[in-house]
């Protein structure tokens, strides 16, 4: 598929394509309301959700083209990463924000060895396409690059993470990969820190092999501007332990300092996230649901079309309250009523 015909299915669809990503959209559109601004309505919503679903297949289809790899427009802040010499044992902490494959493209391009962490669900559908992309750049570029990747799920991960580094190469870390676990405090894998409007639960793990292995971590962020389809930004390293810090002050502070870099970006470029798909699973949805003592029945419904979403799973109707994120079936007839009156 090239890029007109993508823009054409994800601009144009057609009703099937609209029933398969209803219940994605659903909850983009709570998250967008959430988190983002409360102003946003169903019309805005949708035409976010469009480019989300672009930026998300865009970065898929450039992540092998050279000539889009080689008009990357990199930006490079005073305290970053050196670029000009042989990176070895650095920790790049990114997101899927804009063409966020390229920079995997990028730096095996720089003859760089890269280990990729992903979660389970990416390792499975998508661990071989990381690979197969990474031997054709690297076909073509012929500069050495190495390539690994890593499900960060497995048992044994943290000690090939770590046997990795120490032989000098590089970790690339999504940090919006988290899509499920205890989201609560007492997950000592969690860290409950400010986010937009809201807060969420997001993993520590990079912060503490940064601790570990004394390397110091880069946030590395993708996105698109009048000027340049792909601009990769490296900003500032993060400072190390300082003296007298606590391992928990220390992931505090590594994390929401990560988080900030991304929530400034975020802020400028919210439709190139692929994230509002899935960040509902890094809250406490508990809060949410307490925000309302009154259940949503056929009877009373119509006091309700401005917090509800439909959506359907195959042929099965429901709709998500955005402000509780609690969902409910509904009888077919009712479905269509919904989808008729409040989404179409």
């Amino acid at each position: 598929m090239n890029l007109d015909e993508l823009k054409n299915n994800i601009f144009n669809p057609e009703k099937k394509y609209i029933d398969r990503h209803s219940k994605h959209f659903a909850f983009t559109y709570a998250n967008l309301y959430n988190f983002y601004s409360n102003k946003i309505d169903i019309a805005e919503a949708k035409e976010y959700y469009k480019k989300i679903v672009y930026y998300q297949s865009y970065t898929k289809l450039q992540q092998g083209n050279f000539k889009a790899i080689d008009e990357i427009n990199v930006i490079r802040e005073s305290a970053s990463v050196d670029l000009s010499q042989p990176l070895q044992s650095e920790i790049f902490a990114t997101y899927h924000l804009g063409a966020y494959r390229m920079l995997n493209s990028y730096l095996t391009k720089l003859g760089t060895d890269i280990t990729l962490l992903v979660d389970d669900q990416a390792f499975l559908k998508q661990g071989q396409d990381f690979i197969d992309t990474h031997e054709k750049v690297e076909a073509h570029y012929k500069n050495g690059s190495t390539f690994n990747v890593i499900n960060a799920e497995q048992p044994d991960s943290f000690r090939k993470i770590m046997k990795a580094l120490k032989n000098k190469s590089n970790l690339i870390i999504y940090l919006d990969g988290n899509t499920g676990g205890n989201k609560s405090a007492e997950n000592g894998n969690l860290l409950e820190i400010p986010f937009l409007k809201g807060s969420i639960f997001c993993r520590v793990g990079v912060s503490y092999l940064s601790l570990l292995l004394k390397a110091k971590i880069t946030p590395v962020l993708t996105y698109q501007t009048a000027d340049h389809d792909i601009n990769l930004h490296f900003f500032n390293q993060l400072e190390l332990q300082k003296e007298g810090e606590s391992k928990n002050e220390y992931v505090a502070r590594t994390m929401n300092a990560i988080y900030n870099v991304f929530v400034n970006c975020l802020e400028k470029y919210p439709a190139q996230w692929e994230g509002w798909i899935y960040m509902h699973k890094w809250i406490d949805g508990a809060l949410y649901a307490a925000k309302s003592n009154d259940e949503i029945t056929e009877e009373n419904i119509t006091n309700y079309y401005d917090h509800i979403v439909p959506f359907k799973i195959v042929k099965d109707s429901y709709f998500l309250d955005k402000h509780t994120y609690l969902s409910y079936e509904v009888d077919s007839k009712l479905g269509q009523k919904l989808e008729r009156e409040i989404l179409y």
